[in-house]
């Protein structure tokens, strides 16, 4: 089970990687038709910001959701280090818990808030809930890959876990 719970995380890693990859270059690409249709002005790209808006919300859950996984979230952890293992388990699990109860609520409310949108766009006249649905969807990654990060560290107390995230200094 463990083999097959580690291949369904690297596939939803490379959906991420490559959903964030495509958010961006699609952000990029119409934007600089935006800047080229004001420069010649017979060319008019009516409506393109409304597909920038979407590329960009969905981005920006996508990237937070990847960040969340990789555990690359900035974090300030010297108290961490100065506690004795023990306190430091449990203000780790402490912490994980507060990131579930993040991630929860993102998706409870976030859910709400999507479904009860009925906003169309100006131009493309497309629900907005599509929009807002990255809310939901990627609260409830972070919130499996809290629970990933929960269950490691209660069954692995006082060894470092991946739940720790990764250590960067900043010089």
């Amino acid at each position: 089970m463990r083999r097959g719970l580690l291949l369904l995380d690297a596939w939803v890693a490379r959906l991420l990687r490559w959903g964030l990859i495509g958010c961006v270059v699609g952000c990029l690409v119409l934007l600089a038709f935006g800047v080229a249709g004001r420069m010649v002005i017979t060319l008019n790209l009516s409506g393109y910001h409304e597909l920038i808006e979407i590329l960009f919300a969905w981005g920006t859950y996508l990237g937070a959701t990847l960040l969340w996984r990789e555990r690359a979230l900035l974090r300030v952890d010297f108290v961490l280090h100065l506690l004795p293992p023990a306190l430091s388990w449990a203000l780790n699990v402490l912490i994980e818990l507060c990131m579930l109860t993040f991630a929860a609520m993102m998706l409870y409310y976030g859910w709400d808030f999507a479904t009860g949108i009925f906003e169309l766009t100006p131009f493309l006249q497309a629900n907005k809930v599509y929009w807002y649905l990255s809310i939901p969807v990627c609260g409830s990654l972070m919130a499996a890959y809290s629970l990933a990060g929960l269950c490691d560290l209660l069954a692995n107390p006082f060894v470092p876990s991946r739940a720790s995230g990764r250590q960067q200094e900043i010089s």
